[in-house]
């Protein structure tokens, strides 16, 4: 679904809005009249930061269809799109069937989550995008890639690949609860405040990861395996880990563990020990849990 707003609105490339100067800041190959992004969406529905980091921009629309379409799960993709979006499904019929004829097309990469979650669906497979390529008429869904042009178009247009591959990266589903090693792993990250750790070079995926391995929670020691982890949320709860600094084509670089809803605890890029860093809106927030064996 994401795949198809994208292609329909942006042809599959990250859009800036002269109307909107703050879109124009992050990384773009184009620019469109009505709203920005990678999937075009309005400007109302959130920051430029997320509007432009594709991650965050179909993370908006999947927050929006679960929070008022109850019955998405059974719904054809067209027709989601249309009642979230407007118009008719109709409308966007002919990009639904683009976008899943270049899915189609796409290696699959059998992944394994590092971490058994509680209550979670089973682990699936989940498709790699490699190719994509920059089309900036907003209006006529483009054709579907031969294979041919779908092994080729990711060295000839990077950019364009990465944004198809964040617009279809699994996103865990949403946090069924409280996170009850949540308080242990907050009041963990502020007594290693100013601590010196073991690595001689620290980073935060690695301080993250050794924190939760102390307290019972086993979770993979780099920021695109642990962002893949857990449970997603949208506002951070002590024991949360929490993704800032986003760039538009390469997502978070930056991981800390939430002591409250506005602070955490990370190790800075050059920086030798944990400290707090202020959480602000543009981030990702994803629930850890104990193993359930």
């Amino acid at each position: 679904m994401a795949a198809a707003i994208s292609l329909q609105r942006t042809g599959l490339t990250n859009a800036a809005n002269a109307a909107v100067p703050e879109t124009q800041r992050y990384a773009h190959s184009t620019e469109i009249s009505s709203g920005a992004g990678a999937l075009g969406l309005p400007a109302s529905w959130g920051s430029a930061a997320a509007l432009m980091t594709p991650e965050l921009s179909t993370a908006l629309v999947m927050d929006r269809m679960v929070e008022s379409i109850p019955a998405w799960r059974d719904a054809d993709p067209a027709a989601l799109i249309a009642e979230l979006l407007g118009g008719t499904a109709e409308d966007y019929a002919s990009a639904v069937a683009a976008a899943n004829a270049r899915l189609a097309h796409l290696p699959q990469t059998p992944t394994t989550p590092a971490v058994k979650l509680v209550g979670a669906a089973p682990a699936a497979e989940y498709p790699t995008a490699r190719a994509a390529t920059a089309v900036i008429d907003s209006t006529t869904p483009p054709p579907p890639l031969t294979h041919d042009e779908a092994r080729t178009a990711a060295a000839e247009n990077p950019d364009a690949a990465a944004c198809l591959e964040a617009l279809t990266m699994a996103v865990p589903p949403p946090a069924p609860s409280a996170n009850p090693v949540g308080p242990a792993l907050a009041e963990s990250a502020q007594h290693a405040v100013g601590t010196q750790l073991e690595q001689e070079n620290p980073v935060a995926a690695q301080f993250v990861s050794d924190l939760c391995r102390k307290n019972g929670v086993r979770i993979p020691d780099s920021i695109p395996g642990q962002i893949a982890t857990g449970w997603t949320v949208s506002d951070p709860a002590p024991g949360d880990l929490v993704f800032i600094d986003i760039s538009a084509d390469q997502g978070p670089h930056l991981v800390g563990i939430a002591v409250d809803e506005d602070t955490m605890v990370t190790v800075l890029p050059g920086h030798v020990t944990p400290e707090w860093t202020r959480i602000g809106p543009n981030r990702i927030v994803r629930r850890i849990t104990v193993d359930a064996a």
